[in-house]
Formats: C-alpha cells, sequence, structure tokens
C-alpha cells in the first residue's frame, strides 16, 4: 500500500476573510510537494483548515496514495474527522459531506499536533494570503515563492 505523511493548516485574515490553505505531503521523510492556495474571501479560519484537508487528500489520491496520515494543529477539524466531535457550524457540515466522499478507498487518519510541528504548512498558507496565488515551497532555498510550473 502506498502511504503518504500530510501536515495542513488553513488560515482567514478577518475570520470570515480573505483566507488560503496549505499542505505538505511527503513520503517516507521525502518531500514530494509543499503548497499553498489562496481561497479568496470571505472564509472563515475553521473553513480554511477544511480546504487544506480536502485538497491534501485530494492530490494524495491523484498521486496514487491508499493510505494517508494527517497533521493538523486544528484541534476541532481532528476532532470532528475523527467523529468525536459534533459538527455544530452549518456552513462546515458540507466539508464532512465531501471529505467522506473523497476518502472513499483511502485510509484516512487525522492527527492534531501543536502548530510548532506544523510549522512549513503555516509559512505556506502566510505565503498564499501574503501574494494573494498560489504559493510553494522551494526547498533548496528554503523559501516560499508564487507558484511556477517548472520545478523549484
Amino acid at each position: 500500500m502506498k502511504l503518504a505523511e500530510v501536515w495542513t493548516d488553513g488560515g482567514s485574515r478577518g475570520n470570515p476573510g480573505p483566507a488560503a490553505a496549505g499542505y505538505v505531503l511527503r513520503q517516507d521523510s521525502a518531500l514530494i510537494e509543499a503548497v499553498g492556495i489562496f481561497l479568496g474571501e470571505p472564509f472563515t479560519n475553521n473553513e480554511a483548515e477544511y480546504w487544506a484537508l480536502l485538497l491534501a487528500l485530494h492530490r494524495a489520491r491523484q498521486l496514487g496514495y491508499e493510505g494517508v496520515t494527517v497533521h493538523t494543529d486544528s484541534r476541532l477539524l481532528a476532532e470532528q474527522v475523527g467523529g468525536r466531535w459534533n459538527v455544530r457550524t452549518p456552513r462546515l457540515r458540507p466539508f464532512l459531506m465531501l471529505l467522506r466522499m473523497l476518502q472513499h478507498g483511502m485510509q484516512i487518519r487525522v492527527v492534531w499536533v501543536p502548530r510548532e510541528q506544523n510549522v512549513l504548512a503555516d509559512r505556506l498558507v502566510r505565503g498564499a494570503l501574503k501574494y494573494k496565488k498560489t504559493v510553494q515551497y522551494d526547498p533548496v532555498e528554503e523559501e516560499i515563492r508564487p507558484f511556477s510550473r517548472r520545478a523549484p
């Protein structure tokens, strides 16, 4: 089974306001992809967190991963996706429904981590908000840059 590790983060300025989602995809500790996506507005912080998860899982599926461990610094996201907390906010319910459809046939585990362990995903969110466009991580220069089709 092809397995991946993913770190996700989402953020909103204004809550609701302009928002972005970021994810870091790794396989066997090797960086596969690190992307931040500008979502536009208005989105809440929690909606951006869900978008980050959905985008990361969609990409993992595209790349053929069958199992994904997701690390998030959003306690709400980890607990709701794990079924331990109810989704009380009506605007979040469609995200959970999309997630259930997307994860069909995949083994997904969502784990809460402290913010300090999610630094790169956070940097991607801040970069997407700064540039107001999709960004990527350049591992050679160790910096966040606007997305380019060329390899960093």
